[in-house]
């Protein structure tokens, strides 16, 4: 049990980190380093990669973070250690800063082109995210009305909603990875990570009625489908050449061919044209698993009011019988 001074310290510490952490996504996404994200993306065409409005998701996720950081710090959940939300805040604390400092962390590690440390960065991320989200252990359905309901729903939906997007993002670091390495990531193992994505929020959305996950996976999965349509400038030269131009990227100066090295294909006439097939594959995989997890959560939540109706009628039976 944390002490109050301790419970204090802790709480100012996890608000240090999540104003360092928003201090350096403006930085990164300022031009302060050698390449941004969105010229990254574009100079890599893997199947996984979303659209770039879906990245807009972000404001949200780091909205709901800054509430649950607001909430550990609330005198409440500081000063008396034996109350139940301080005893919830101080499980999630260092879990919380240790998703801070990746996430951090991975933005610089992206934008120098460091590949591989940034892909055990973010699978750190991710981990300590499940961790949170394991930590708050929420039945959605099943548990309205419990103590702590609002605020471990908050909480869950801050770090849900985090993790479930940082689980695509995982799989879209891993393909980038490998483009690096010379090998283009195929449609074939991109509908493999989608299984494990999709998945993993059906898993969710029928075990917890998760919808905050649910949600976000099949918001990433149908941005991935934008960037499948015949109209999309996903994987054709007048988008890459213009990141080449913009940032300098060892994959914009090798020879190889492309997709996998850009300089042998960006000094020609690139306009209008596109050197990655769009995949069906892919779209067909997406939209799979969108309806599987919307299915998933449709059950969750049936599944989640049964167990509430049996745990109501279990605890007048035990009433009944004190009387």
């Amino acid at each position: 049990m944390e002490l109050p001074s301790n419970a204090r310290m802790a709480s100012l510490g996890v608000a240090a980190l999540y104003v360092a952490s928003m201090v350096v996504n403006v930085v990164v996404n300022t031009g302060s380093v050698p390449a941004s994200n969105v010229q990254l993306s574009s100079t890599h065409p893997v199947y996984l990669l979303p659209s770039g409005y879906a990245f807009s998701i972000w404001s949200i996720i780091y909205l709901l973070i800054g509430a649950v950081v607001v909430m550990q710090a609330l005198p409440s959940n500081v000063n008396d250690p034996s109350a139940p939300g301080s005893q919830l805040c101080a499980t999630l604390r260092p879990w919380l800063s240790l998703a801070l400092i990746t996430n951090g962390a991975w933005l610089y590690l992206f934008s120098y082109q460091l590949f591989w440390a940034a892909f055990i960065d973010i699978v750190l991320y991710l981990a300590a995210l499940i961790v949170l989200v394991k930590s708050i252990n929420i039945d959605i359905a099943a548990e309205i009305g419990e103590p702590l309901y609002k605020q471990r729903l908050l909480a869950h939906a801050a770090f849900a909603s985090n993790a479930a997007w940082v689980s695509v993002a995982t799989c879209l670091q891993f393909q980038i990875n490998l483009m690096e390495e010379g090998y283009y990531p195929s449609a074939d193992l991109s509908v493999g990570l989608i299984v494990l994505v999709g998945g993993l929020a059906a898993t969710r959305a029928f075990a917890k009625a998760d919808l905050v996950w649910a949600l976000v996976a099949a918001w990433a999965l149908a941005a991935i489908v934008h960037n499948q349509r015949p109209e999309s400038s996903w994987g054709c030269l007048d988008d890459v050449c213009a990141s080449c131009d913009a940032a300098k990227q060892r994959i914009c100066t090798n020879e190889r061919a492309v997709p996998l090295g850009w300089s042998l294909a960006c000094p020609a006439d690139s306009a209008g044209t596109c050197v990655v097939a769009k995949s069906t594959t892919v779209t067909v995989a997406c939209e799979v698993w969108i309806g599987l997890v919307a299915a998933s959560f449709v059950a969750g939540v049936i599944r989640g009011l049964l167990s509430k109706r049996r745990k109501a009628a279990g605890d007048d039976a035990e009433y009944a019988r004190a009387e």
